[in-house]
């Protein structure tokens, strides 16, 4: 029989190996748990998201290296930071609102925003998506960072490239309706002049020559004027500014002179105010081309049936700005054509043969010396033109 002692001993021994059994489990256990939070580890390390735990106060708990880059901190630095230090005001709001529904497990947060790193540079736009972990004894939310920048970079440069695209096909809608412009206008006094010439040939009448050449020369100037109208619009686009002191007395008397000369000037008013009493610099050239075509034009247009035929040119400068007022009593402009006038070839009426450029040169000219132009007409009863234009100092 075996003693009470032998079965002890016995039992002793079953539970040593039970032990050292339970002993090997734990530690192969451990050493497994140890190989997966490694492998974690290094998964969360190298992945190309930003990862990171916060609590359920928004404090960071741990950052991978992505994020430590996103942001500017070395990782011991970051814990313990709010995330909302790092986050724009509307996501802040919203990351607040989540937290405070207790971040439940079910729940949800996702936003794009931009990331504030901590040497000021560019925000840098992220994709921010936080769930609530599962099973954790506090409550803890996991949060993934997605980098859009190279994104957001390649959308621009699509963006860039549709725009670039589609001033293209303007240009190119542009140009096609310049030829077709250009060819018409030019065509019309040479095959008028060509008529006349045939005319001549066959005509014995010597006052009758002279009348025709008299039309010829009418149709050559035309064409003179259109050709200058088409190479000053083609400078203006090209030509980078040019900054002058400028007086505008001085321009204005140089255009009234040069309008002297005009058949169609002798049987206008005109009446100018200027008030400079201080400097002005912007390009004198332009400023020429704006004045020349906005009085040109309401000598053009003016209306032969009222018994006067009036132009009224008031320009006030200081140092900043200069406005400019040019208005007459001639046939106006119809409403709807008021968004068109500045088209190039756009013309409101058939009363008189122009180029249809000049009001085009206008805009032209005073978009690039910065200023505004607007207009106000009343159709046969007249026209004002203002602008307002900067000092280039």
């Amino acid at each position: 029989m075996r003693t009470e002692m032998q079965i002890l001993a016995e039992k002793l021994e079953t539970h040593r190996f039970e032990l050292d059994l339970s002993v090997r489990e734990l530690q192969e256990t451990n050493q497994s748990l140890k190989e997966r939070e490694e492998y974690l580890y290094n998964m969360i390390e190298h992945a190309s998201e930003g990862i990171m735990t916060v609590n359920r106060l928004g404090l960071i708990i741990s950052a991978n290296t992505v994020v430590c880059n996103l942001l500017g901190y070395d990782n011991y630095s970051l814990i313990g930071k709010p995330l909302n230090l790092f986050l724009n005001e509307s996501t802040k709001r919203d990351f607040t609102s989540f937290l405070t529904q207790g971040g439940e497990s079910d729940l949800h947060f996702k936003a794009e925003t931009l990331l504030n790193h901590k040497s000021d540079k560019d925000a840098v736009p992220v994709q921010l998506s936080i769930n609530a972990l599962k099973n954790s004894k506090d409550k803890k939310f996991l949060v993934i960072l997605t980098d859009l920048s190279q994104i957001k970079k390649i959308q621009k440069d699509l963006d860039q490239e549709k725009a670039e695209k589609e001033a293209l096909l303007k240009i190119n809608e542009e140009l096609d309706q310049f030829v077709y412009r250009v060819s018409h206008d030019l065509r019309a006094p040479l095959a008028s002049s060509i008529g006349l010439i045939e005319l001549a040939k066959n005509e014995p009448d010597r006052d009758k020559i002279a009348e025709y050449l008299e039309l010829q020369k009418k149709n050559l100037l035309r064409l003179e004027d259109f050709i200058g109208n088409i190479l000053s619009f083609s400078r203006n686009t090209r030509n980078e500014i040019t900054r002058n002191k400028i007086s505008f007395q001085d321009i204005v008397s140089d255009l009234m002179e040069q309008f002297s000369f005009s058949e169609a000037a002798s049987k206008v008013i005109f009446n100018t105010s200027i008030c400079q009493k201080s400097d002005f610099v912007s390009d004198q050239m332009r400023l020429k081309i704006i004045l020349s075509n906005l009085i040109s034009n309401a000598i053009k247009y003016s209306d032969p049936t009222k018994d006067e035929n009036i132009v009224n040119l008031i320009i006030k400068v200081d140092e900043n700005f200069a406005e400019i007022k040019i208005s007459d009593n001639g046939i106006g402009i119809q409403q709807e054509y008021h968004e068109k006038i500045f088209q190039p070839f756009f013309r409101a009426t058939d009363y008189n043969t122009g180029s249809g450029v000049g009001l085009a040169l206008v805009k032209e000219a005073v978009n690039k010396i910065m200023g505004s132009v607007l207009v106000s007409s009343e159709y046969r009863k007249g026209t004002t033109f203002t602008l307002h234009i900067p000092s280039l100092k």
